[in-house]
């Protein structure tokens, strides 16, 4: 008789266990991610926020409702470990965004989409385009531009008269450039010690005023060689930045940066830029591997202050494991 009773209240310790070891968990994962400006593989685990923020909020409620305050307050402490850090990326920290309904000449439309070179077998290459047409962006960036997509970009030449593809598009890291609005000129700039941190940079005219585009594709940043070239990668686009904005020019950055902005190195690039984030406003959102447990946010839009953004959107799924990211515009 004992032992049924023993083996009835087993799951239950177990799952009492688990969630305590969760708690745990999640409670060392937040504090570890702090250290990632001093430890390089610990900003990896600042990636992962806005996950602890929920699953920290989920056992916190938990242990509340089951009258466990000891291990309530750690979920808690958890919890606002990280809010601290994801929250405030949900105020517009003093951006002017506006609702849409102006005339569509003012709006300037962008798109950032990593196309993910490796695809399905069976991929239909033409569902971007059905996918973006009704929303007709101005320019696109785009990353992985493999052998294949370049025959299918070639083809959007009615769609975008304006098209340049970087180096190498047989190769994982090509870059792409597309534009209904006539470019002065397209180059390739270069951003580091290795070719696959080149960018690619256009130079248009936007309502009588010149605007720079760059588009950016990161490395993993997965070990310290690598940790050393995303550093060197990010000074040389605030060089470029700042190059730009010394000349007179609206700037746009936008690209797959492989760093989520709770990464302490992205913050870094975003203060020494000094340009805003498109993003902003929606801290829960993700633009890879959406809809799976470890959902980020790594493809992102950087901009100027002579832009007020008026919204910002993730796209539909066309096989590849990122989204678009979708960005519309106005003059201030």
């Amino acid at each position: 008789m004992g032992k049924r009773v023993m083996w009835k209240k087993f799951p239950r310790a177990s799952v009492g266990v688990g969630l305590m070891l969760g708690t745990l968990m999640c409670l060392a994962v937040s504090l570890a991610a702090f250290g990632g400006r001093w430890f390089w593989w610990l900003d990896l685990l600042a990636h992962g926020r806005p996950q602890y923020l929920v699953g920290a909020g989920m056992l916190m409620t938990i242990f509340l409702v089951k009258r466990k305050w000891r291990w309530a307050v750690m979920a808690g402490l958890a919890c606002g470990l990280n809010a601290i850090v994801v929250l405030p990326y949900g105020v517009e920290k003093g951006e002017v965004v506006r609702q849409m309904g102006g005339r569509s000449d003012e709006v300037f439309k962008v798109a950032t989409i990593n196309l993910l070179q490796l695809g399905p077998p069976d991929r239909d290459y033409g569902k971007l385009r059905r996918d973006l047409e009704p929303w007709q962006p101005d320019v696109v960036a785009l990353q992985e531009v493999g052998a294949e997509w370049a025959v299918e970009i070639e083809l959007w030449k009615d769609w975008f008269p304006y098209r340049s593809l970087g180096m190498p598009v047989t190769r994982y890291h090509g870059l792409g450039l597309v534009s209904r609005v006539p470019w002065r000129r397209v180059e390739r700039v270069v951003l580091g010690p290795v070719l696959i941190t080149m960018g690619l940079a256009a130079e248009l005219e936007v309502s009588g005023r010149v605007v720079s585009v760059l588009t950016v594709h990161a490395l993993h940043p997965t070990d310290t060689v690598k940790v050393e070239i995303l550093k060197s990668w990010h000074e040389a686009i605030v060089k470029w930045v700042k190059d730009k904005r010394s000349a007179g020019h609206a700037v746009i950055v936008m690209g797959d940066f492989n760093s989520t902005p709770w990464s302490v190195f992205y913050r870094d690039l975003v203060r020494a830029t000094g340009l805003r984030e498109a993003g902003r406003g929606h801290p829960f959102s993700a633009t890879w591997r959406v809809g799976w447990p470890q959902q980020m946010m790594i493809d992102h839009v950087l901009y100027s202050d002579d832009w007020g953004r008026a919204n910002w959107s993730v796209g539909e799924d066309f096989d590849s494991d990122h989204r678009p990211v979708l960005v519309e515009f106005w003059w201030r």
